[in-house]
């Protein structure tokens, strides 16, 4: 009977150990899978990324849909952001934005630590447009004033987009 329940525990051990070996493989093939396909624009630190986003119409549209990523450095870990563009674009085709840091709970204490703020949000890019610009509103006087970036030639070329920092 011992000999038995031994011999059950050595099987179970078996295929417990093909089955990780196989997970294993399966892992292993798909990061050569991931390790193969284009990687995304990455952008220096401190700007904003602006990376397009392919969707499927029926029918040819004026706008492109992109994500805006990246980082702000803030105060304290209590601020949050508001990511605002315009409908129309300007005389000379830029699209103008806005990314308004606030404080998030005014009347609760915060540590005063310099932090960093994600940003992510989706935007529609007129097809016309030339330039990008983002404007930062603040509550202090430190880090970037505006973010730009040029969409020089076509836009239907484009995949992403680094928008760079501008402090005056």
């Amino acid at each position: 009977m011992k000999n038995l329940y031994g011999l059950h525990l050595v099987v179970l051990a078996c295929l417990a150990l093909s089955g990780c070996a196989q997970a294993q493989e399966e892992e292993e093939g798909a990061q050569e899978h991931v390790a193969t396909s284009t990687p995304a624009k990455r952008c220096e630190e401190g700007a904003l990324s602006l990376t397009f986003i392919n969707v499927q119409t029926f029918a040819a549209e004026s706008l492109r849909t992109a994500e805006i990523t990246g980082q702000i450095d803030t105060p304290h870990p209590n601020y949050d952001y508001r990511l605002t563009m315009d409908d129309t674009l300007s005389e000379s085709d830029r699209l103008h934005g806005t990314l308004e840091l606030y404080v998030k709970n005014p009347d609760q204490m915060h540590i005063q630590v310099i932090t960093p703020l994600s940003v992510s949000g989706t935007v529609k890019v007129p097809q016309a447009a030339k330039e990008v610009v983002i404007k930062v509103e603040k509550p202090f006087s430190w880090g970037p004033k505006q973010y730009t970036g040029s969409l020089a030639g076509s836009l239907e070329d484009k995949q992403s987009l680094c928008l760079q920092a501008v402090s005056e």
